[in-house]
């Protein structure tokens, strides 16, 4: 709410000499308040739109919108310094009417009060006949706002300068599963009126995997192969990761091919799979209960059955037949290119994760046949995998894994996230950094002075 009310409250102090940073800065609420979550046009145009629809969410549009508004920010401020008053009136009473507009919007609510009223106080100081006063006003404005950020209650925003030093601290669950999970994921069920620490991004605090611990770009396909979850999704449409299914959800199956292996749930929920025979209870304390998911598929494992079926749709329909088991066929997009056949191997099946790293994963395999060694993790360009050190082809599998056709015999797999873009950009900022160097060294160097000579 509050940040696209900075630049409105920015164009209080500027005159009609600085048109270019009123249209920007009305560019910017414009797009802040046309692309924000669950606005119509979001949810009816921008989030459709080709690339955009890649992603359940583009997030990336929230830095960026942060970054222009800090540069406007900052023009803002050197206009304050050395505008006059006189040309300052049209933004001023712009930002005056804007302010009781906005307590009329239908989600207005108490937290969006501070913010108006800060904007209304800014069209105020803008008026006043001194510079220097002005100026300080215009600081205190921008202080106000980063006050507003900052001072949430802990209840609500997790961030540290808003709770007690001890607030992130691991419970005593976070080190009975760290010693149990290994590359395996766990689904956590929270509790929204206590939701800290256990919470779905426990994952990126504790380190260990959640399948919901969503990215800031969550994937549309990981959102699609995850719909039938949508029933009970406390954010549908907003966030993909809030989800918590009961132990009879019918989608199930889904997670245990995401290698969902625990089930953390928070204290005062009433979710119980100790009824079940899919679920174990095997943490039972005051900080939260955690239940082992017997049907979870590993993380990795060898199928030597395929059915093409270059459909998305369909591939996600024929999984959901009744007798598919994915440990047994697996459904791939396009035929594979498999590997020269040599004889049998007499060596057992097996599949070993030694290394899980965010850019790489690095398994042990051993095949003692012609097989497809599937990875629970996201099939996505710029992913490479070698077998033995040789560039393979990695092909889409169940809809969103990797796989990758493995000869008999063992053999070491890894997976490695290697973008082209990101070396480029690496070049570009060296190449820039080195440009800035020299001219920094050229500046510093002094000129030869030239010397009249008498005729």
């Amino acid at each position: 709410m509050s940040g696209p009310l900075v630049g409105l409250a920015l164009a209080a102090f500027t005159g009609r000499g600085h048109l270019p940073l009123l249209v920007l800065g009305a560019v910017l609420i414009v797009f802040a308040c046309a692309v924000g979550l669950v606005t119509p046009f979001y949810m009816l145009v921008f989030r459709h739109l080709p690339g955009v629809a890649l992603f359940r969410q583009p997030h990336a549009i929230l830095p960026i919108g942060v970054f222009a508004l800090a540069l406007l920010a900052g023009l803002g401020l050197d206009v304050v310094t050395v505008g006059s008053r006189g040309r300052a009136w049209a933004g001023a009473t712009v930002v005056l009417a804007s302010a009781p507009l906005m307590l009329l919007s239908p989600r207005a609510n108490l937290r969006a009060t501070y913010p108006i009223a800060v904007l209304a106080v800014a069209g105020v100081i803008a008026l006043l006949p001194w510079s220097r006063v002005r100026a300080a006003g215009a600081w205190v404005v921008v202080a106000l706002f980063v006050v507003e950020r900052c001072a949430q209650p802990g209840s609500i925003i997790m961030i540290p300068q808003g709770n007690a030093p001890g607030f992130f601290d691991p419970p005593p669950l976070v080190a009975f599963l760290r010693e149990r999970i290994g590359f395996d994921r766990a689904l956590v069920i929270k509790d929204w009126n206590n939701r800290f620490p256990v919470t779905e991004k426990m994952g990126t605090l504790f380190g260990f995997r959640v399948v919901q611990d969503y990215e800031p770009l969550t994937v549309g396909a990981y959102h699609e192969f995850l719909r039938p979850f949508e029933d009970v999704n406390e954010d549908h449409p907003g966030f993909s990761g809030r989800l918590y299914p009961p132990p009879y959800h019918a989608g199930w199956p889904r997670l245990d091919l995401l290698g969902v292996r625990y089930v953390v749930v928070a204290p005062g929920r009433p979710w119980r799979g100790e009824n079940t025979k899919r679920f174990r209870l095997v943490y039972d304390a005051a900080d939260g209960r955690v239940y082992e998911n017997l049907d979870a598929l590993p993380r990795a494992f060898l199928v030597t059955r395929t059915v093409v079926v270059p459909d998305p749709d369909a591939a996600l329909a024929h999984m959901d037949a009744p007798g598919f088991q994915p440990l047994a066929e697996a459904v791939v997009e396009r035929d594979l290119t498999w590997p020269p056949v040599s004889a049998r191997v007499d060596v057992p099946a097996r599949v070993v994760v030694e290394q899980d790293e965010p850019e790489s994963v690095t398994l042990r395999v051993s095949a003692p046949e012609l097989a497809l060694l599937v990875v629970s993790d996201l099939f996505w360009p710029s992913w490479g995998v070698t077998v033995d050190g040789d560039e393979r082809e990695m092909y889409r599998v169940d809809y969103l894994l990797r796989g990758v056709p493995i000869e008999p015999g063992e053999h070491t797999v890894r997976f490695r996230y290697a973008p082209a873009r990101v070396r480029l950009g690496a070049a570009l900022t060296g190449g820039t950094l080195l440009m800035l160097a020299i001219g920094a060294v050229v500046r510093r160097t002094p000129r030869a002075r030239m010397t009249a000579t008498p005729s």
